[in-house]
């Protein structure tokens, strides 16, 4: 006796729904046959072995200032987190993955990677042009390019490591928002460190909020932002099971991203060059970035 199969074209679309989500799939992190996760831990270990190395000459020369920091930028972190991992309902992304991306942005890209890249086009800039054009332009001549590409090369692995994971450009913006939090959040807690040795640990604890005050203030269209756009784009660039490629979208969200972190690390310098008040400068790249948004 045959049986009848009958179409339902129902409950063939919440099928596809379901796939196209990635929804039911277990992530495992750990994957000792996909060469992205070695990749990615050895990437991993050697930042924190540079963090380790910058907090603790922080914690040796101006601990009070130091140990601020790290409590108020974990702080900080908490409503970041809270947002990201609830932006989305309906497919949120795994908690180990949107940790990895964090770790990233904050130990590898930020101090195995980006501070040594500045450093180096820093003064390559300074030997073509003098150490005037670095001091107002050499940050968005590079950070753009040093800082970006870091963020971007964990957002890659992660997209292999994960890749049952992240279905949609708008995974790619999450996953790239974390690194980009990340990035940011220890990007900061440095600055406050050296706010607080430049004033040579006199006043350690008020030079270091003083600096971190304006970064704090503006770090909702900061790093996770621009990170964000890169995320989606090499989510356009590369495709998924469910996404087809869609190169030229992709690139423009990158540029994108990199442009807006351009603009704003001259705007000191391009308010002067054009002689506009800093903070309208500052009103207009913020309302730029949210029509970009």
């Amino acid at each position: 006796m045959s049986t009848v199969t009958i179409a339902d074209p129902a409950h063939d679309a919440q099928l596809a729904a379901i796939e196209k989500s990635g929804w039911g799939h277990t992530f495992r992190f750990v994957q000792p046959r996909n060469p992205a996760f070695w990749l990615f831990c050895w990437m991993i270990l050697l930042g924190a072995v540079e963090t380790f190395r910058n907090l603790s000459n922080g914690f040796e020369s101006v601990g009070s200032a130091t140990t601020f920091m790290v409590v108020l930028f974990g702080v900080y972190t908490l409503p970041w987190v809270f947002f990201l991992r609830n932006v989305d309902r309906w497919s949120k992304m795994p908690g180990k993955l949107a940790l990895a991306a964090f770790v990233w942005g904050g130990l590898t890209a930020t101090f195995m990677i980006a501070i040594k890249a500045n450093g180096a086009m820093f003064s390559i800039w300074g030997k073509l042009f003098g150490g005037n054009w670095v001091q107002h332009w050499g940050p968005s001549a590079s950070a753009p390019w040093t800082e970006e590409l870091a963020k971007g090369m964990g957002v890659l692995l992660l997209l292999v490591i994960g890749r049952n994971h992240v279905r949609s450009a708008f995974d790619g913006a999450i996953l790239g928002a974390f690194v980009g939090v990340g990035f940011q959040v220890f990007e900061d807690m440095i600055y406050g460190i050296n706010g607080a040795l430049a004033g040579f640990g006199q006043d350690e604890v008020a030079d270091a909020l003083q600096i971190s005050v304006m970064r704090l203030a503006v770090g909702f269209l900061s790093h996770g932002f621009y990170s964000a756009l890169v995320g989606a784009g090499l989510v356009f660039i590369l495709g998924t099971k469910t996404l087809r490629q869609q190169r030229g979208r992709g690139v423009l969200l990158v540029l994108a991203g990199m442009a807006l972190q351009g603009l704003w690390d001259c705007m000191a310098a391009l308010s002067i060059a054009v002689g506009m008040n800093s903070m309208l400068l500052l009103l207009l790249t913020t309302g730029l970035e949210v029509v970009v948004a």
